[in-house]
């Protein structure tokens, strides 16, 4: 085992980061609503930008085709020379234009919503309407892991210790029971059993894997009607590998109220997001409200004689 700069501990075995677009997968833990097209385009703040830049691009194309076009009709092979090259940066234009354009209204954007990578973020101001949201930025390659007893960070030596205690425990005293009532078809006693004793040990002690960011956001006025501290679920897409710390830089969030107002699915993707992650955000989200809008921090933890539990390190931007 190695340890990397902020010591947290890292494992060399490989594991695939949370897959999502636009790195070339979809999320395993997505919220697989359907967003409304309609919606999207009135609520997604960032919609009008991407469309702008988008169609400046197809502009900027064209114009360089008709520049080409000109210095051929010149005839001289110098400027037949410079049309090849200028040619080549029209069709580049137009071809990023029009791809970008696909993505945002060719319904790639809208599926975004249900099956980029779920993260939560909770509401720090209301006018306008802010939110803090934390995400896992590891990238594949590495795997990194840290240790909790409730809400402290323990070292991996006292978690293995307190997992061989708990396993000789059920060896002792209740997997005779357990099997027991499996043998008798107790299928319900069974399950009551397990639950009582490894839902205690696994709801205090945690083992959780990832490099976690914050980002501060801003949601915009709509249909909704949000309070401080309330949670919102967020679709997110990673890019910009940075490969030596192995982690993404920059991160697209989509408040799911964008796309759909069904306060049931809504309800349901929040809660899909693990308590671990909202009782992390609890405690950051304070911390984070006076920092820079659109930037995303790699969160730290910091040592036990440390002013403060977390440290807070700039790392790349939020779109």
């Amino acid at each position: 085992m190695m340890e990397d700069h902020t010591g947290q501990s890292m494992e060399e075995p490989v594991q695939e980061a949370p897959a999502t677009q636009p790195n070339g997968k979809w999320a395993d833990r997505a919220s697989g609503i359907k967003a409304d097209p309609k919606r999207v385009r009135k609520y997604d703040l960032y919609l009008r930008s991407d469309w702008g830049s988008d169609v400046a691009a197809l502009i900027m194309g064209l114009g360089l085709g008709v520049l080409a076009v000109w210095l051929f009709g010149l005839e001289r092979w110098w400027w037949t020379v410079l049309g090849i090259i200028v040619i080549a940066a029209a069709l580049l234009g137009i071809f990023v234009g029009v791809a970008e354009l696909w993505l945002l209204f060719g319904g790639e954007r809208y599926r975004m919503y249900g099956k980029s990578l779920l993260v939560g973020a909770v509401v720090v101001n209301e006018n306008p309407l802010t939110v803090v949201a934390l995400t896992n930025v590891g990238a594949p390659g590495r795997r990194f892991v840290r240790f909790f007893d409730g809400d402290n960070q323990i070292s991996r030596k006292e978690y293995e210790e307190v997992m061989a205690l708990a396993d000789r425990k059920w060896t002792e005293t209740w997997e005779q029971k357990y099997m027991m009532a499996w043998q008798m078809y107790m299928t319900g006693e069974a399950e009551k059993i397990w639950k009582g004793f490894w839902g205690n040990v696994h709801g205090r002690f945690r083992k959780v894997d990832g490099k976690w960011a914050c980002m501060l956001y801003t949601v915009g006025n709509g249909d909704w009607s949000y309070k401080r501290g309330d949670r919102i679920p967020c679709a997110s897409a990673y890019d910009e590998l940075d490969e030596k710390r192995m982690m993404w830089t920059k991160v697209k969030l989509l408040p799911l109220v964008w796309g759909t107002d069904d306060g049931t699915e809504l309800e349901r993707c929040a809660d899909a997001v693990p308590q671990f992650e909202w009782d992390l955000l609890r405690e950051v989200a304070p911390l984070m409200a006076e920092r820079e809008m659109k930037k995303l921090y790699l969160l730290h933890w910091m040592p036990e004689d440390a002013r403060d539990k977390y440290g807070f390190e700039p790392v790349g931007a939020v779109e």
